[in-house]
């Protein structure tokens, strides 16, 4: 159990922010999330490839297409009914490893997915993600995840 990491710090090219875990909520969810953050280094040089304006950013596909990653259904079991999508900077699993952070309140996607955490500082940089220019929800730029790290919180 990765229960000893309550954040995470995402370093990229558009600037750094962190989150923390709601291991109370989705303990499994965060325990997966970490062990491929940081002891696999999944994430690592991988790419927000999706950005829904007004909506979600999507990451974690190392293809970057929105199309691959790793099988992981168990956050399925643990979509809180209690927790709901209010604004933006709530972080949660979608397909396969692949994760989204909302832009802004998504009720449509309460009790469909697992939230297992949110973005605790650098709001500015999740801003600087939903304002690159995008086509066909594809970013012209590449958003680079270069590293997520364990972080302290605030």
């Amino acid at each position: 159990m990765n229960q000893d990491v309550k954040y995470l710090q995402f370093r990229t090219s558009a600037g750094s922010f962190e989150v923390e875990l709601y291991y109370k909520h989705s303990p499994i969810t965060c325990n997966y999330f970490v062990q491929q953050a940081i002891n696999s280094q999944y994430y690592n040089d991988t790419s927000f490839h999706t950005i829904q304006k007004n909506h979600v950013i999507i990451g974690g596909d190392p293809t970057n297409t929105g199309k691959g990653g790793k099988e992981f259904d168990e956050y399925q079991n643990e979509i809180d009914n209690g927790l709901k999508h209010v604004g933006a900077g709530i972080i949660g699993m979608c397909e396969k490893s692949q994760f989204y952070i909302t832009l802004s309140p998504t009720p449509w996607l309460d009790g469909k997915y697992c939230i297992f955490g949110r973005i605790s500082s650098g709001m500015s940089t999740l801003k600087a993600i939903s304002l690159v220019s995008v086509s066909d929800e594809k970013p012209e730029e590449d958003i680079t995840i270069y590293k997520v790290i364990a972080a302290a919180g605030k």
